[in-house]
């Protein structure tokens, strides 16, 4: 209870921090947001020690690796930005679709579903389909399909699952 408690006030914390309003209205709003959040993570059971954090299904990520991830994904997507935005401002708009299905490496729904998740927020790459370990991307040039079967993100991803 008392992490529930210290979830919803760190989220509230974040929400006025954000908005930098603080009258009625933008209160009971933060309010109103943050208690389906904390219950919907709760049901996912995603609140946990301070060690690992389990999600959907019993998945077990080591949050010192999420908390690596995180940075080396977002230096992933401003440089797929970085690459897409070349691409539509050059005049002979030189793409080459690609649909291809890319072997997973994770062992739980959850480090699948981050991988999946993974590709479709870096720009230029979309994941189509999820089939049980394959997943089916669609990428706006070749290159991309190929930096993902270099399997870079996989190993990535992988290493965030722990065995609990």
């Amino acid at each position: 209870m008392l992490r529930i408690i210290i979830v919803s006030l760190t989220l509230l914390s974040i929400w006025f921090g954000l908005s930098g309003y603080y009258d009625i209205f933008f209160v009971t709003v933060g309010i109103a947001i943050t208690i389906p959040c904390v219950l919907v993570v709760e049901k996912m059971r995603v609140i946990k020690g301070a060690q690992d954090f389990e999600g959907i299904e019993g998945a077990s990520y080591s949050v010192l690796n999420f908390a690596l991830y995180i940075p080396w994904l977002l230096k992933e997507i401003v440089k797929s930005a970085w690459e897409v935005t070349l691409v539509i401002i050059d005049p002979t708009l030189p793409i080459s679709p690609t649909i291809k299905k890319i072997k997973a490496g994770q062992k739980t729904p959850m480090g699948i579903f981050t991988y999946a998740n993974s590709i479709t927020l870096t720009p230029g790459t979309l994941t189509i389909s999820v089939l049980g370990q394959g997943i089916v991307i669609h990428s706006l040039l070749r290159e991309g399909v190929e930096g993902l079967e270099q399997g870079i993100m996989d190993k990535k991803v992988t290493s965030i699952e722990s065995n609990g």
